[in-house]
């Protein structure tokens, strides 16, 4: 299973030279904070947060091609926004099970 859309990745590497890996770099660093501020909020209960949080990783997570991380962490986000975390910690796992995949290949680029 492709958990990136390594061709799109590797056309935009070869548009963006060297500053693909700066973007990479920055991606993975930012994902890492975001997904344990995330860990933090669910636990805390805090929709609002969970709903900002995810919003954030699916946006990046989608312009670095990772259309799985991106979905499951839309239905995170309408978690939040709706108010119902029942499913929250079950989604966090998921996300963080895909942000491993996704992490791995996305390493293999840079």
């Amino acid at each position: 299973m492709a958990h990136v859309d390594t061709d799109a990745l590797v056309e935009l590497k070869e548009v963006m030279e060297e500053d693909f890996s700066l973007l990479v770099e920055t991606y993975l660093a930012d994902t890492d904070t975001r997904i344990a501020n995330l860990k933090t909020s669910i636990e805390e209960d805090d929709a609002d947060a969970i709903r900002k949080i995810a919003h954030s990783i699916k946006g990046s997570s989608s312009n670095l091609f990772a259309a799985d991380l991106a979905s499951i962490c839309n239905k995170l986000e309408e978690c939040g926004k709706a108010n119902t975390l029942d499913q929250a910690s079950e989604l966090m796992a998921q996300i963080e099970q895909e942000y491993q995949h996704v992490s791995a290949q996305l390493n293999k680029l840079i």
